[in-house]
């Protein structure tokens, strides 16, 4: 199938000048990729993206929330019985919640193994149902294996204010401690601070001046 639907993806804030990595899983694997396989795990939804933020149902962390333009093909619908037996799969091979455990016990989990199979198919991706805690069979995810800027693989940040930022130098001395604003910064020659500082439902946010949020969307308390 060809996705050309928007996708959303929830970031801790301090990388989020990287919104189109998949190192973090490239690194440690992921349910849908083996350690070394950059891979980017979206959602179709907002709030499965925050769902997926936060999978073992803990107390919700500062996220930046992005939104992506994709038009990417192919990719797999798993939420189809045949399309998965098609490709040797069942939905206990995606449902697997052991598959971590198995991973760190040097074995290859079924879903792993799925995605290797897709990858060599030639497959960009694969669409399916979220696993997150809390999560209803309206919640679905979108693994990307293969994206870029271009068709047919394209999945784009949507960033048009340019509120992201480009590294991250933007981190250095802000937020010391959980719960602490960062230092307020000097006046400027001008009379101005160099910087404002936004409180907002208890939860201090850095940005630079003029005002505007780092981020596509910004999660104050997740």
């Amino acid at each position: 199938m060809r996705l050309t639907d928007p996708v959303y993806r929830a970031h801790n804030p301090q990388w989020s000048w990287a919104p189109i990595s998949g190192e973090g899983a490239r690194r440690h694997g992921g349910r849908f990729n083996r350690p070394g396989v950059a891979t980017l795990y979206t959602a179709l939804s907002p709030v499965t993206a925050l769902r997926e933020a936060s999978p073992l149902g803990r107390p919700f962390q500062p996220l930046t929330l992005c939104s992506y333009e994709v038009d990417v093909e192919p990719i797999l619908d798993a939420r189809d019985p045949a399309a998965l037996a098609g490709q040797g799969a069942t939905f206990s091979d995606l449902a697997d919640p052991h598959w971590e455990r198995t991973m760190l016990e040097g074995r290859v989990p079924a879903s792993q193994a799925l995605a290797d199979r897709l990858i060599a198919a030639g497959f960009a991706g694969m669409l399916v149902p979220s696993f997150a805690h809390g999560a209803g069979p309206e919640d679905l995810n979108v693994v990307f294996w293969r994206w870029g800027s271009n068709l047919p693989h394209r999945v784009v940040v949507i960033d048009d204010d340019g509120r992201l930022p480009r590294d991250q130098s933007s981190w250095k001395g802000v937020g010391a401690h959980v719960g602490q604003a960062p230092e307020i910064p000097p006046f400027s020659k001008n009379g101005v601070f160099a910087n404002e500082l936004i409180l907002k439902e208890h939860s201090w946010v850095h940005a630079p001046t003029p005002f505007k949020l780092p981020c596509c969307s910004e999660a104050f308390r997740r």
